[in-house]
């Protein structure tokens, strides 16, 4: 993806630096909250839910960590997206999208 298209999504979509890489907004937040009973990094009540805009640039990637919430992606545009999925005590999954 050109710089220019870069910056023109950026502006429109008021996306920021993200700090794992690449540029996000959040667009949404749920209003109610929940309670992990798995111990975690976290203390107290999660929004159980949000939505962000995320624009990942190449060469830059997403380094591996690990969610308390679902995750859906949505590609708009660019080139493929690999997803390295691994749990614990199972066999690591790729996906191209």
């Amino acid at each position: 993806m050109a710089a220019e298209e870069i910056e023109r999504l950026k502006k429109q979509f008021d996306l920021i630096d993200h700090p794992e890489g690449g540029f996000f907004a959040e667009k949404w937040r749920g209003d109610r909250k929940c309670t992990l009973t798995q111990p975690n990094q976290y203390d107290g009540p999660r929004d159980v839910a949000s939505s962000i805009y995320y624009l990942l640039t190449s060469p830059n990637y997403i380094s591996w960590h690990k969610h308390l919430s679902e995750e859906i992606f949505y590609w708009h545009a660019g080139g493929p997206l690999k997803v390295l999925i691994s749990k614990i005590g199972h066999q690591e999954s790729n996906q191209n999208f």
